[in-house]
C-alpha cells in the first residue's frame, strides 16, 4: 500500500503558479519549485535548467533567467554562449528581463537595472542604473528600458530611438506595459490596445477587447486575455494568428518564437512556433517536473 502511495505522489500533477518564456524553453514555476522544459528545442538542449533552490518569483527572456529567493536575491542562470553581467544585490519584490536589459524591483517601486551582456553587439557598454520611480512594473524592447510609474505615466531609459516610435512617456492612462524585441505593448485606462517600436507594419493597434488584460510580446506579435481568458493575438507573425487556441488561460508567456498559456488545470499550451512540428503543444507539471503531453 506504501508503494501505491508513494507513486501516486510521484504522479501527482501540480498547477503552476507563474509562467516565464525564453528562447525555445518555457519556465513555470509551481509552489517555491521553478522548472523549465523545451518548446522549440533548435540550440543548445537543456542548457536552461533551472538550478535547485526555493524561489517565489521567476522572470525569463531569451537567453537568460532569473528567480527570487525568500529573502529577495536573485539567483541567474542561462545559455552557455554568452556571458552576463552579474545581477545587483537585493532585496527585490520583482524582477523583470529582455534580451539585452533585465531590471528588479524593490519593496519602495524603485528600480535597478543592469545590461545582459555588459558588452552589446555594437561596442556600447551600459552601466548598471537606478531609478526611483515608484514603478508596478519594468519591460523593454531591445535595449529601450521602460518603467510603468504608479500614476500609469511612463519613464524610459537606455533609450536608443532609431529602434522606436515615439514612446508615450509625455502621458499618463496606462495601465500595463510589455516588450520584446524592439516593441513595447500598453494597455491603456480606456482598454485600447497600443504598441510602439519596430515593426513590420502589423503590431501597432491592437483589436478591440473585452476587460484586457495579461499583455504578452513576443518577437512579431502581442497577446492579451480578455475578461474570459480568452486569447486575443495581433502582429506580424502569422503563426501566431493561426494557431491560437480556446481558453480560459489564467496567464500568458511570450518567448521568441511562441506563446503560451497556463489553463485553469494546470496545463500549458503553447502555439505559434516557428517549426510546424513543434507547436501547438501542451505540457504539464507531473511528478515534480515539466512534461510534454504527448
Amino acid at each position: 500500500m506504501l508503494a501505491a502511495l508513494v507513486v501516486l505522489g510521484c504522479n501527482e500533477r501540480q498547477v503552476p503558479d507563474q509562467l516565464a518564456g525564453m528562447i525555445e524553453e518555457v519556465c513555470a514555476r509551481a509552489g517555491t519549485a521553478v522548472e523549465c522544459v523545451a518548446v522549440e528545442p533548435w540550440g543548445e538542449p537543456g542548457a536552461y535548467r533551472a538550478p535547485d533552490g526555493e524561489f517565489t518569483s521567476v522572470a525569463a527572456e531569451d537567453w537568460y533567467a532569473c528567480a527570487l529567493d525568500a529573502a529577495g536575491e536573485l539567483t541567474c542562470w542561462g545559455s552557455a554562449a554568452r556571458v552576463y553581467t552579474t545581477p545587483p544585490a537585493g532585496p527585490f519584490a520583482s524582477v523583470w528581463l529582455n534580451y539585452n536589459t533585465a531590471c528588479a524591483l524593490r519593496a519602495d517601486g524603485s528600480a535597478e537595472c543592469w545590461v545582459i551582456p555588459q558588452d552589446l553587439p555594437d561596442g556600447t557598454v551600459l552601466a548598471p542604473s537606478s531609478h526611483v520611480g515608484p514603478f508596478s512594473r519594468v519591460t523593454a524592447a531591445g535595449i529601450n528600458t521602460c518603467g510603468l510609474r504608479l500614476d500609469g505615466s511612463m519613464e524610459c531609459w537606455y533609450e536608443v530611438e532609431t529602434y522606436f516610435r515615439k514612446l508615450p512617456t509625455e502621458r499618463s492612462g496606462m495601465k500595463e506595459i510589455d516588450g520584446d524585441g524592439a516593441v513595447i505593448c500598453v494597455i491603456n485606462d480606456d482598454d485600447s490596445l497600443e504598441c510602439f517600436g519596430r515593426s513590420g507594419g502589423g503590431l501597432w493597434r491592437g483589436p478591440k477587447v473585452n476587460q484586457p488584460h495579461g499583455v504578452e510580446v513576443g518577437s512579431g506579435g502581442a497577446c492579451v486575455l480578455d475578461a474570459s481568458g480568452e486569447p486575443h493575438c495581433w502582429g506580424d507573425n502569422p503563426a501566431w494568428i493561426a494557431q491560437v487556441p480556446e481558453g480560459p488561460f489564467t496567464q500568458l508567456a511570450g518567448g521568441v518564437r511562441y506563446m503560451c498559456g497556463l489553463r485553469p488545470t494546470g496545463v500549458i499550451s503553447c502555439w505559434g512556433c516557428a517549426a510546424a512540428s513543434a507547436c501547438p503543444a501542451d505540457f504539464e507539471w507531473v511528478g515534480g517536473e515539466l512534461r510534454r503531453v504527448e
